[in-house]
């Protein structure tokens, strides 16, 4: 694993991979505390709380601070985001699967890689424009609703 995340690293510090990822080629050009790597980083973060809250522990953990001091704004936050190109997660979570793959041996069954599907009906808002887009299902007493199908697939181990 500290080879994949070794690998992450690199590839966020890249100047090949900021420049792909920044909205503008002026983004991220001044030096501030929320610069490129610093406002991927926090993203990655997979924040639970207020931005207030995860600001701090961020901070905290990433200056190795016993008490945090305030360094960024929440919306200082807003702004950084918005000059990232959403593309920068996906380009990572490809990294990230292909790094795994790589450096972890994955395990067969007779040869082949397992899959796992799963799948649900999930409700969704009772609209007029969701109704027209998606149809509705006629249901058995009432009246007729909306619902989604949702699908996951996950990648299973195989215990040998």
């Amino acid at each position: 694993m500290p080879k994949l995340i070794d690998d992450i690293n690199k590839l966020i510090s890249s100047p090949d991979f900021q420049a792909r990822n920044k909205n503008s080629s002026t983004d991220f050009t001044r030096n501030r505390s929320l610069d490129f790597e610093t406002t991927i980083s926090f993203f990655l973060n997979l924040n639970k709380g207020s931005y207030e809250t995860e600001l701090k522990q961020f901070f905290k953990t990433k200056n190795n601070q016993d008490v945090s001091m305030p360094e960024v704004t929440k919306s200082a936050v807003s702004k950084a985001r918005k000059k990232l190109n959403p593309a920068a997660f996906i380009e990572l979570n490809d990294e990230l699967i292909n790094g795994y793959e790589k450096y972890n041996d994955l395990q067969t069954w007779n040869g082949f890689r397992l899959l796992a599907v799963d799948g649900s009906t999930a409700t969704v808002p009772d609209e007029i424009e969701v109704k027209e887009h998606f149809g509705a299902w006629n249901v058995k007493d009432g009246q007729p609703c909306p619902k989604a199908r949702v699908s996951q697939l996950s990648l299973r181990h195989i215990l040998s």
